[in-house]
């Protein structure tokens, strides 16, 4: 059974992006797997597929896959450079402010959690904007410049502001409205797609 067409957002000979749900897992990960990661099943249709980038379980978001090894080492080696990795979140609590820019150094995926030492932390940087505030909660765009593991659940959390929980039904980090451009994947052109977005947030 192949993956809903609608769910491809873009698609060429080097990249292929695809629209991650709330609640699905992007590749297996440590214990017991109750369904098909996404990409063992894109794997039925693309044989070749490869990750550049995860999300997390709990995350809605726009997911990109290279069609062959030698693209998705070409994309880390360039450390993700002219890309724009950009989120739609829904956090607790109003921010009055217009934005601002959260730099806090992380742990490393695989330091303990409440890792304190230097060796164990690594640079992390958000930028975000304020689009809606409600009662009580607030809508935010952010873009990080580093893909640290739980960085924008993390970042907020030091600011007092943290991601509301999917449970509720509201996804936590959402793609971004309308689309974008995808930088030169090998061939030294442009991908465009367009990106759905949650309604009723």
């Amino acid at each position: 059974m192949s993956i809903d067409p609608h769910r491809v957002l873009f698609e060429d000979e080097h990249l292929l992006a695809v629209n991650k749900l709330c609640g699905e897992l992007a590749v297996k990960g440590r214990g017991a797997v109750g369904k098909l990661p996404l990409l063992d099943f894109l794997k039925e249709d693309y044989p070749g597929l490869t990750t550049v980038h995860r999300l997390d379980f709990e995350t809605s978001g726009i997911l990109l896959f290279a069609k062959r090894k030698e693209v998705a080492r070409n994309i880390l080696d360039t450390k993700f450079d002219q890309w724009t990795k950009k989120y739609r979140c829904l956090v607790a609590g109003r921010i009055e402010r217009g934005g601002g820019v959260i730099q806090k150094r992380l742990p490393t995926r695989h330091s303990a959690r409440d890792a304190r030492n230097a060796a164990d932390l690594v640079d992390a940087k958000t930028t975000y904007t304020v689009l809606e505030r409600f009662g009580n909660s607030t809508s935010v765009e952010a873009v990080i410049e580093t893909g640290r593991h739980h960085q924008i659940r993390r970042h907020f959390a030091a600011i007092g502001q943290r991601p509301l929980h999917p449970g509720i039904r509201v996804p936590e980090i959402l793609p971004a409205r309308g689309g974008g451009v995808l930088p030169a994947s090998g061939d030294g052109g442009e991908g465009r797609y367009r990106s759905p977005f949650t309604e009723g947030v």
